[in-house]
């Protein structure tokens, strides 16, 4: 015997949408919401409706940590191809070159580029957080001291030995010397 209502149609309404059980009644020319109520409860299509949902958040979730991902993954490959642009042309300004004033025609030298260890260690640490390294390292040396020390004696016996430290080359810069070796030559870049 054929049933009154199309159920199977109106549960893929209810599940796949948001209306309340009254308004899906109505919308289908029902007379009472109470029998679809009854049939819906003996159906679970509650629990199917927030099982569809939640499938349906995941899928939409799912997409937009991808495109995400994939927007983040280009912006990193597009970071790197300009590092390494960048680290190129700094190793090219590391060696003497002669350059041709265009509007002149002359030629003049450009001496290379002197850098500080300093320097290399913070193009270092740049290169190390595109790489997704971690950037410092700590060391903690202990001083141990024997007999009775008070924090002010502590104290000023710290700023002495800092005082001794660099009035022996401590923090000494580099003068007009590079501690790096030159490239011998031109690099061919495509």
């Amino acid at each position: 015997m054929p049933s009154k209502y199309p159920w199977d149609e109106l549960e893929r309404q209810f599940v796949h949408g948001t209306m309340s059980m009254r308004q899906l009644a109505k919308d289908n020319g029902m007379q009472s919401w109470s029998t679809l109520s009854e049939y819906a409860k003996r159906h679970a299509w509650a629990e199917k409706r927030a099982n569809y949902q939640a499938r349906l958040t995941e899928a939409e979730t799912r997409t937009l940590v991808e495109r995400r991902a994939d927007q983040l993954g280009k912006s990193l490959d597009d970071a790197v191809t300009v590092a390494s642009q960048a680290i190129w042309a700094f190793l090219d300004s590391l060696r003497d070159r002669w350059v041709t004033d265009e509007e002149t025609g002359k030629r003049f030298l450009v001496p290379a580029q002197v850098i500080a260890a300093s320097d290399f260690v913070r193009i270092m640490e740049k290169l190390m957080v595109l790489n997704g390294q971690a950037t410092s390292r700590e060391a903690r040396v202990g001083l141990t001291l024997t007999g009775e020390v008070s924090s002010e004696l502590t104290m000023e016996m710290l700023r002495d030995l800092a005082s001794a430290a660099r009035e022996r080359g401590a923090d000494a810069r580099p003068e007009q010397r590079s501690p790096l070796p030159r490239l011998e030559g031109a690099r061919q870049v495509n």
